[in-house]
């Protein structure tokens, strides 16, 4: 029988096999942060090197052959011990040629939809309307199945920005903090995780959501309906959710859940502010 994690290689190399333009490079330094990637590695080059000129990865301490892959792939290769996924991420762009920066992990992949939808981007010029973008993600499980929740689904992940307007913030589950307007572009990335992985995640980021940091916006009810509207939009109109009665339900569950989330984070902020004083 073959293995979850083969059928997660052959799940990623299916869309990787997809037709698209794979002559460009676009002004961009794409940025990886790596711990024992090694499996992941030749892949993920064979991915994103048709689409830059300049690859920085920031590895944190790898014991595998992660490194090595990464000296004889990428332009940049820094070695950072990980005490926060914010300076690393900052670090990684910090080394960028570049003015844009695309975060990608190494275990994600973009969609031939997406790389289209990018490409015209900067072939326009229009990229430079925003400071910051965001796509969907799609993440599967260990048959290869996509996981459609609210926890995870579509997720709104920032990676695309300019390196002068924004800046990560938070050391663990980072937010990009933009100085300027962001923009949704309804194509997917799409998420294989190594689940055997997830237990030593869960336990380091534990750890890191210890740290105290105030080095982000504390949300007001202005910036939580703003937020809110965004991603109404990006729901009902980008994704099209109005038009299945399912998708409806769905989208309205995750604009609750999310609303939820941010309320009670600010409730949390003001008794600890409160707290203090």
């Amino acid at each position: 029988m073959p293995s979850r994690g083969g059928q997660t290689r052959r799940a990623i190399e299916s869309h990787l096999g997809r037709d698209y333009d794979a002559n460009v490079s676009w002004p961009v330094t794409f940025c990886l942060l790596c711990y024992n990637e090694e499996r992941n590695l030749e892949r993920y080059f064979g991915h994103v090197r048709p689409l830059t000129r300049e690859i920085v990865v920031v590895d944190s301490g790898s014991t595998d052959g992660s490194v090595a892959t990464a000296l004889r792939h990428a332009d940049i290769v820094v070695s950072n011990p990980l005490e926060d996924f914010s300076a690393q991420r900052n670090l990684a762009a910090s080394k960028a040629t570049n003015r844009w920066v695309m975060h990608l992990d190494a275990d994600e992949v973009l969609t031939p939809e997406l790389i289209r939808a990018l490409g015209e981007l900067f072939d326009s010029g229009r990229v430079h309307e925003h400071a910051a973008y965001c796509f969907p993600r799609k993440t599967f499980d260990e048959e290869g199945r996509f996981r459609k929740i609210v926890q995870s689904y579509p997720g709104f992940h920032y990676r695309l920005y300019d390196r002068e307007r924004c800046r990560w913030v938070k050391p663990v589950h980072e937010t990009l903090q933009v100085d300027g307007p962001k923009k949704f572009i309804p194509h997917h990335m799409l998420h294989y995780p190594d689940y055997s992985r997830v237990p030593a995640k869960v336990v380091l980021y534990d750890g890191l959501k210890k740290q105290k940091t105030d080095d982000h916006n504390r949300s007001t009810v202005a910036t939580m309906t703003e937020n809110l509207l965004f991603h109404a939009r990006a729901l009902f109109i980008d994704l099209d959710m109005w038009k299945s009665p399912r998708d409806f339900i769905y989208a309205c569950r995750w604009l609750g859940h999310h609303a939820h989330i941010r309320v009670r984070r600010r409730l949390e902020t003001g008794r600890a502010t409160a707290t203090r004083l």
